[in-house]
């Protein structure tokens, strides 16, 4: 999952290229692209970093307590993201 998103989020920042265009709209559309994918490589980015936090965690025997309160994360929790660091109550 780490590998997919890095390589997503490459593909994101060199489609994000800067163009001009004369036209309002298609500048306005644009922009309003850019935005949609800013949001993307930030949501990705957050995800990417949670991944490798639970892969240090799990290296350290710590995997699936809580990081904040040190309680168990339920288990259906780790299946839907397995990258969760915090219960739900958390």
């Amino acid at each position: 999952k780490a590998a997919e998103l890095r390589d997503r989020l490459l593909s994101c920042q060199a489609s994000c290229e800067i163009e001009r265009h004369p036209d309002e709209a298609d500048f306005a559309s644009d922009e309003e692209n850019r935005a949609v994918a800013a949001s993307m490589i930030e949501r990705d980015r957050q995800t990417l970093s949670h991944v490798l936090k639970a892969l240090e965690i799990l290296a350290l025997g710590d995997y699936g307590f809580c990081q904040e309160t040190g309680e168990a994360i339920g288990i259906k929790r780790l299946l839907l993201v397995p990258e969760s660091l915090y219960s739900v109550e958390s």
